[in-house]
């Protein structure tokens, strides 16, 4: 029994010293792959330090390859190829010189520009002298351009035209190098750019560049692309002025009301500017009718003249009483003859409000109620209310299952529409003074 005592007391010890040897090698091993993790950790990073140097010691290499290898693309290199390049400005204009445009030059030109301008940009910051040199320096050429007002299909413009698929080129050489600016993106070519931008008398620089520096940073460069397009604004032509109150409306909506808002609703004469008061409408809705309803008030406007101001504010005919007012007095102030050619087709459009609802469609028809046709009256003006007012009940009616159809074979088969159509044509010949200052016509 003794033995068997002895033999588990020495199992216990042997056991014990057993778990103690193996804590022991765990806790080395342990250390041992930590040591290790640290030291491969330590050499991870000294490897990457090592990668970054050499790839900047690369770039470094591909410069100076570059520089000694393509001296052409040196950027004041390129420039001088730009400078040496042909002006086709005068192919292009309303005198075109005699002779034919040499079309494969012309392209050939294009190419280079686009690598003059490639070759720019790739060059980076080191591109921003020369092209602030050359900015300054005022040289700009026509490299092509996409439309020919003496004719738009002639077939060398044709091939010009297929020549913007050319990415990057723009039509002129001071476009390159605002776009060039643009791409390069660092803070001093933003710089650079929009001190172009402030520089410019040209839209399309102005433009393009504002483009660039929105594109690059909204909240630092807004404000100044909006003072160069507000400045430059009142000496443009009107189809100017159209295109740079979009673009400006693309920035900033309160911008763009701004502008609208300032625009003169007459000339210095007194008379009102028709398209003034359109943009107004457009961009100011409903708050602007005190002023429209103003304006068709005044003693000297003339009916037709009535009828160019109210066109444009019909859409608030339902809901606004100065609307309804004007429309009322328009028509009750025409003779019959203008009421039954010109009266007609202003009832009429109350059907070509496309966003009109039900309830809309009900105001129209109770308001067109004033002029319900009498028994026997045969008048085209009785035929548009009669006409106008059953259409828009069945429009009310069958809501989305309407077809517009039913009303042109009607307007069609009872003979309405061809003697509507060959009044008119009588009516403006006799009386050119509507077609000349209303802008329905």
């Amino acid at each position: 029994m003794k033995k068997l005592y002895f033999l588990i007391f020495l199992s216990l010890i042997l056991f014990g010293l057993a778990v103690v040897i193996v804590s022991r090698v765990h806790h080395s091993t342990e250390k041992s792959i930590a040591q290790k993790e640290e030291q491969w950790n330590k050499e991870k990073l000294e490897l990457q330090d090592e990668l970054t140097e050499i790839s900047a010691k690369i770039e470094e290499l591909k410069t100076q390859k570059t520089e000694l290898d393509n001296p052409e693309l040196d950027p004041q290199t390129l420039i001088t190829r730009l400078q040496k390049m042909k002006d086709w400005s005068e192919f292009f204009g309303n005198k075109s010189p005699s002779g034919e445009l040499p079309i494969r030059q012309a392209l050939d030109q294009v190419r280079e520009a686009f690598f003059v301008f490639q070759g720019l940009q790739d060059q980076g910051k080191k591109s921003l002298n020369a092209v602030e040199e050359y900015l300054k320096a005022g040289h700009n050429i026509t490299l092509y351009r996409y439309v020919d007002p003496v004719d738009p299909n002639n077939p060398v413009l044709f091939q010009l035209k297929r020549a913007k698929q050319m990415e990057n080129v723009p039509e002129t050489s001071r476009l390159g190098m605002i776009y060039v600016l643009g791409k390069i993106g660092t803070p001093e070519a933003l710089k650079l750019l929009c001190q172009v931008m402030q520089g410019s008398s040209d839209l399309k620089e102005i433009m393009n560049a504002g483009s660039m520096l929105i594109a690059a940073d909204k909240g630092a460069f807004s404000k100044a692309v909006l003072d160069v397009c507000k400045a430059h604004f009142p000496n443009l032509r009107r189809e100017e002025q159209d295109d740079l109150l979009t673009y400006i409306r693309n920035i900033s909506e309160e911008s763009y009301k701004e502008m609208i808002t300032a625009l003169a609703l007459y000339d210095e004469n007194g008379k009102i500017s028709l398209d003034n008061l359109r943009k107004k409408i457009e961009a100011l809705g409903e708050d602007f009718i005190p002023e429209v309803y103003a304006a068709f008030n005044r003693p000297e406007t003339a009916i037709e003249e009535k009828a160019a101001i109210l066109e444009p504010s019909l859409k608030f005919v339902g809901s606004n009483e100065q609307v309804r007012s004007m429309f009322s007095g328009l028509i009750n102030g025409m003779n019959e003859e203008e009421k039954d050619v010109v009266g007609s087709m202003f009832v009429m459009m109350f059907l070509d409000d496309k966003e009109q609802n039900k309830e809309q469609r009900q105001q129209y028809l109770d308001f067109l109620g004033q002029w319900a046709p009498r028994e026997g009256d045969q008048s085209l003006f009785a035929g548009a209310v009669g006409l106008t007012r059953k259409t828009l009940a069945q429009m009310i009616e069958r809501g989305d299952q309407f077809s517009i159809e039913e009303f042109q074979k009607e307007a069609l088969t009872s003979g309405f529409m061809p003697n509507l159509v060959k009044k008119q044509m009588d009516f403006f010949q006799k009386h050119p003074e509507w077609k000349a200052s209303s802008i329905l016509f």
